[in-house]
Formats: C-alpha cells, sequence, structure tokens
C-alpha cells in the first residue's frame, strides 16, 4: 500500500483491512473478490497479508530485522558467490560429468530466492540452459516448476501448466516416485511443484488434494511420525516429519480448508495430523542433526523445517525458535569461503539448502529484506581534482559529487557564485558516452550532472568525468577585460561491477549443449599431438569445460573428425580451450582457426574472450563428413602459457524462417 496508496489498491479489485499484531500497525491486502478471512490459500490474486507474516514469524521475524540480519546476509552473500564461481559455461552447475535437471533448477530457484535480479547473467544463463530440459523424474520436473515460477511465471505458464499435468499424471497410491512407486520424499517435491504451479496459474483438481491427503495416511506412523517408505512404521527420521507436515500445510491451501463453515470438520482432523508432527518434532529437536539418522541429510531437513515453519505457519516448535536456531547453527559452520563443507551435507544441493533455509524462501513475500540491487561507489575527493560516485546495476547512475575544495576556490568568480561548469562529458570504458551542459550561472556543486548508462555485457567497467570548468573573466593592471578561459581536469577512473547483463553470445552458449549434433554422429578423431590429460576426444565429448591441448612443441596444431553419420549443419562452433570455471589453469589463445569442412577450405576467428565461441556460418545446409581444423596464429595466454588447443568443436543446423504463402 505505500507504493499504490489504498485507493490505487481499491481501483485495482483490492481491498485492505487495517490492524495490529504483534506491536506493529498493518494493512491486510486481499484479493480481488476474496473475502475477508486470513486464510493463506495461495490461488492467484491473494495474497498472504503482513499481519499473518509477523504472527507466524512472532520474535524470530523481529530479530532478522534487528543487527543479526546483517550477519545472515552476508552469510547468504557468501553462499552465493560460492554458486556463481562454479557456474559451467553452458550456465548449468556439475562437478563432472553432465548436470542433473533438477540440480540445476534447485541452483536457479536458490539464486532467485536469495536475492539475484532474473536479470542477472547467472540467471539468464542458467535459465537459458533450462529451456531445453525436458525433465522425465519427479525431483526434476518440481523444481523446474518452482524455477520457472520464481523466474517469471506469467511468461512461462504454458510450460508450468505442462509440467503440472506430467506431475498428476505420475501420481499413483503411494504419492510420487521416481517416477514409479513412491516415497515421502519424492512426493513432498511433488507437492511443491503443485503448490507452486498453483500459484503460477495451473489448475490442481481438488481430487488431487483429497488423494494427496489420503496418501500421506499411508506413511504415517506413531506419535506424529511420518517414514520415508509408505506403510513404514519404523524408518523415520525428522526430515520425513518435517516433510509430512508441510504436505498436510499444502494441501489444506490447496483445498481452501479453514476452521469454520463446510470444511470446518476435516481442516480439524487434518491440523490434527499437522499439530502431531510438530510435537514429533519437538520430542527429538535438534538443528545440528536429522533426528533419526545423525548428520546425514542435514541441510535437507533444515529446509524441510523451514518449510514446514513457514507453511504451518508457526515460528515456533514448542519452545524452540526454529528459525533463530538453525539460523545460529548454519551462521558457525559455514566456511570463509561460502559453503559448509561437510557440515551439513557435501555437494551443491546441501548449499542451497541451507541458503534457502537462511532467507526464509517459503515466505510468500515479495522483495524481502535481503534484495541485491547494485552496488554504490564513490572515487572521494582527490587533491585539485573532481569527485565522482556512481551506484546500480545495470542501468548504472552517475553524477558529480563535486570538486576539491582548493581547486573550487581557485576557480571561484568574484561576483560570489563560486566555480562555474560548462559542461561535463561522461566517459565510459574510454569512450564519450554523454555531454552535458551546465548553467553558467550556477555555482559548481549545484548541478550533479547525471547520467544512466546501460551496459551489454557483464563484469567490470570504468567510468570517467570530463569537465570543462570556466575561469573567472580578468582585469589586467590596464584595465583590459578578458572573457572566462577554459580548463579542462578529468576524474579518477571509477571502477563499477555490472551483473545484470547477458549478451546474447552468453545465452546462446547455455542452448548450444542441446542443438549440438556432434555427439549423435559417431565421431572419429586424430590429431596431431595432445598434452597427458587433454585428449583429442575432449573436443567433442559435451562438455564444454573440457579440452584438447596440443603439445608445447607442436607447431601448427590440427585436429581431424571423421563422423560415422554425417549431420547435415549449416553453423560451426569453436570454443578456445580452456579451464573449468574457478580454475586457475591458462592456456595460450587461438587467433585464427583454419577449418577444412569436406575438403573446402575456410577461416574461423576466434575471440580473446575465452568464453566466447568462434563461429563460421555456412551458406546453406551441408552432410558434413569431415572436418580439419588447424590452429594457424596463436598468442600466449596468462603469465605466458603458450600450450594451445581447442574445446568443444559443435555442428548445428539453424532453425529456417517459414515461408509465407
Amino acid at each position: 500500500t505505500e507504493r499504490g496508496g489504498a485507493a490505487d489498491m481499491a481501483e485495482r479489485g483490492y481491498s485492505t483491512r487495517n490492524g495490529e499484531a504483534g506491536g506493529f500497525r498493518v494493512t491486510t491486502v486481499l484479493g480481488p473478490g476474496s473475502s475477508n478471512s486470513m486464510s493463506s490459500r495461495f490461488f492467484p490474486g491473494v495474497f498472504l497479508s503482513l499481519a499473518a507474516v509477523l504472527c507466524l514469524c512472532g520474535r524470530a521475524w523481529a530479530r532478522i530485522q534487528g543487527p543479526g540480519s546483517r550477519a545472515v546476509n552476508a552469510a547468504i552473500d557468501r553462499g552465493v558467490e560460492w554458486l556463481l564461481a562454479r557456474q559451467r559455461f553452458d550456465g548449468s552447475w556439475k562437478e563432472g560429468g553432465h548436470a542433473r535437471p533438477g540440480e540445476t533448477a534447485l541452483i536457479a530457484y536458490t539464486l532467485l530466492k536469495s536475492g539475484l535480479s532474473p536479470r542477472h547473467q547467472a540467471v539468464q544463463r542458467v535459465m537459458a540452459h533450462l529451456e531445453g530440459v525436458h525433465p522425465d523424474a519427479t525431483y526434476d520436473t518440481a523444481l523446474l516448476i518452482l524455477a520457472l515460477e520464481a523466474f517469471d511465471a506469467q511468461a512461462n505458464q504454458d510450460r508450468i501448466g505442462e509440467l503440472v499435468e506430467q506431475l498428476l499424471e505420475w501420481k499413483s497410491s503411494s504419492g510420487w516416485g521416481y517416477p514409479v512407486g513412491g516415497d515421502l520424499s519424492n512426493t513432498q517435491y511433488a507437492a511443491l511443484g503443485l503448490w507452486a504451479g498453483a500459484r503460477a496459474g495451473a489448475v490442481i483438481p481438488e481430487r488431487a488434494w483429497y488423494e494427496l491427503i489420503t496418501t500421506m495416511q499411508r506413511y504415517r506412523g506413531r506419535g506424529g511420525a511420518f517414514s520415508y517408505r509408505p506403510d513404514d512404521k519404523r524408518h523415520v527420521r525428522g526430515s520425513m516429519v518435517a516433510a509430512g507436515v508441510a504436505v498436510l500445510a499444502i494441501c489444506r491451501d490447496g483445498l481452501g480448508l479453514t476452521a469454520k463453515g463446510k470444511s470446518a470438520r476435516r481442516y480439524k482432523a487434518l491440523m490434527a495430523d499437522v499439530e502431531a508432527g510438530l510435537e514429533w518434532l519437538d520430542r527429538n529437536w535438534s538443528v545440528s542433526e536429522n533426528p533419526g539418522i545423525g548428520r546425514a541429510h542435514l541441510a535437507y531437513y533444515l529446509y524441510g523445517l523451514e518449510r514446514a515453519g513457514a507453511l504451518v505457519p508457526t515460528g515456533s516448535i514448542g519452545d524452540h525458535d526454529w528459525y533463530q536456531e538453525g539460523a545460529r547453527f548454519l551462521l558457525e559452520h559455514q566456511t570463509a569461503e561460502g559453503d559448509w563443507d561437510a557440515t551439513v551435507g557435501r555437494g551443491v544441493p546441501s548449499i542451497c539448502f541451507a541458503l534457502l533455509f537462511l532467507r526464509r524462501a517459503t515466505l510468500p513475500v515479495t522483495g524481502g529484506p535481503h534484495a541485491r540491487s547494485g552496488r554504490s561507489y564513490d572515487t572521494g575527493t582527490v587533491p585539485g581534482g573532481a569527485r565522482i560516485a556512481a551506484a546500480g546495476d545495470n542501468p548504472v547512475g552517475m553524477w558529480l559529487v563535486g570538486l576539491d575544495g582548493a581547486l573550487e576556490k581557485r576557480l571561484a568568480w568574484s561576483d560570489g557564485s563560486g566555480a562555474h561548469i560548462e559542461r561535463v562529458v561522461w566517459i565510459v570504458d574510454g569512450v564519450e558516452a554523454a555531454r552535458i551542459e551546465g548553467d553558467r550561472e550556477r555555482k559548481a556543486g549545484a548541478e550533479r550532472f547525471e547520467y544512466r548508462a546501460e551496459f551489454e555485457e557483464p563484469g567490470t567497467h570504468t567510468l570517467q568525468a570530463e569537465l570543462h570548468l570556466l575561469r573567472p573573466p580578468l582585469v589586467d593592471s590596464r584595465g583590459r577585460k578578458y572573457p572566462p578561459s577554459l580548463k579542462l581536469i578529468r576524474s579518477p577512473v571509477l571502477e563499477v561491477v555490472v551483473e545484470n547483463a547477458c549478451p546474447e553470445w552468453m545465452l546462446a552458449n547455455a542452448r548450444d549443449p542441446a542443438r549440438n549434433l556432434v555427439p549423435g554422429s559417431l565421431p572419429v578423431l586424430q590429431a596431431s599431438s595432445s598434452r597427458i590429460g587433454f585428449p583429442a576426444e575432449n573436443a567433442v565429448d559435451g562438455y564444454q569445460e573440457r579440452s584438447w591441448v596440443a603439445a608445447e612443441n607442436d607447431a601448427e596444431p590440427t585436429l581431424s573428425i571423421e563422423f560415422g553419420n554425417p549431420p547435415l549443419a549449416d553453423l560451426l562452433l569453436v570454443g578456445q580451450a580452456r579451464g573449468a570455471p574457478g580454475s586457475k589453469r591458462s592456456w595460450g589463445k587461438a587467433v585464427e582457426v583454419e577449418v577444412l569442412i569436406n575438403g573446402e577450405p575456410h577461416r574461423v576467428r576466434m575471440y580473446p574472450d575465452v568464453r566466447r565461441k568462434g563461429r563460421l556460418e555456412l551458406p546453406r545446409p551441408v552432410r558434413i563428413r569431415q572436418l580439419e581444423l588447424s590452429i594457424r596464429r596463436r598468442v600466449p595466454g596468462e603469465g605466458g602459457a603458450t600450450g594451445v588447443g581447442l574445446a568443444e568443436v559443435e555442428l548445428q543446423l539453424r532453425p529456417r524462417p517459414s515461408r509465407s504463402k
């Protein structure tokens, strides 16, 4: 209501209600046509009120807003940076081998929930990679729904609807499995997928929720316990009890069950099972172990606690403030690099689960206490110079702060109007970007000469201001008058970091693996030479992080490929030899590659940025039987490295524009 006002909200069909919760004055926002109830149903157009959020979080929410939030936010940032440093060139994540779609989707969801903008280059790349993913298992499908809904629910509505239908088709009397069979872990993620799908506008039949409630009875044990396998009353663990509580809460909200009205009886029966599960967690309470199995799957358990606490909703389990205790444990055990090593479980998913717990990712609120919105920069004051500042992340705003005091005094006009600036020229990445004229009648410092720059490439960029200052008019000893003269000074260079930019070639890198024709064409390779550990096969294995590298003394490295199943292609892509993300290994760089396609010569110009691929477009599709690639020109890499080679060699058939009749 602060942004649009109550009148504007009412005009768009929303109603508001003022009240108090926990000492806070709050405004409840109800969706168009909704009743005045405080139900936490998640159908489109209905939002969880601030009052409900404050009540459910209790003293944990208040403390997050206090001094402790700095430590939590810093921990989230460290974990995010750990993930970003390991993103592969195709936008996915995996320590060797092909990435699982679900793991990549989980990381995309985590980055978005951790405050990264949908425009962030890492998010853009991973979502482009996921465009070509066709999941065939429950985890992968559900996590892809979560990622798509968090990224852009409206734009992805059709695809989310298809994935929801896929999940519903896989449902059995035991819930969901891989996808056949059933276990509570898969069932939990299927429920989360349906929950996110409903928020995106997908229609979930009522019977699906009722059937899921019935299925959950097969996982119930004594005293509020839930087991991993159906009809197994012995193997109980905390992560599964938290899962059971969360799934039942999702079913309640999916059906819109409330304590009053026709659904009251079902509501009370379901909430009795929820309360029993919470009591089990209280009796077996721990945030340093997964009750029942020790440290195994600890991060998975903690994220389960977060979901259960947010969905019930409750800020405490028994006398335990689940968020404060869990966050304290995670903060104490995070490494300086940003991961949790073996404390909460190895692997990228465990890092994600820890971050999602810290971020309270399940809370259905927008924005939140920690959204990365770009950094602020300032050159500071330098003797005899100008001071500039900047802020934001694409666009980046820049402005003049002022002049050094001594310089301003020296250029001050006698009429008391101070120094005068005729214009400011903004220089971005060494090139003039804008000229902003000043007002001769205004004192220097009264104008900010603001400019906003939009960048196409992510990374570090430079800003500088060139000031055209007017010296005051002079009168010599003979009474002769001299007009104002010009003095040029430049501010110090200011470096800014842009993350919310993703050029088309980066998106293409993410989409290329799904379009590459080489893996299915039975390639047979021969190289002029190869370094140990970097064989010719690396150039056609489908992994953009692995390269073929020729021997140091190979004057003209050459790679020959014959195809047992010749592909029809009209686009050749050639990558520079490179190390995996985060690797310090460096190779020399190919400047030009000579290519023989079925004996016909071509040349490919390479880019100095090892992330960019050389590109050769053929005028028409060709059935390619043989390729020969020779590196004719090269330059040393970082540290003088001279070994040179190629990463993935790819062939594609570009889509042809349809002919209109």
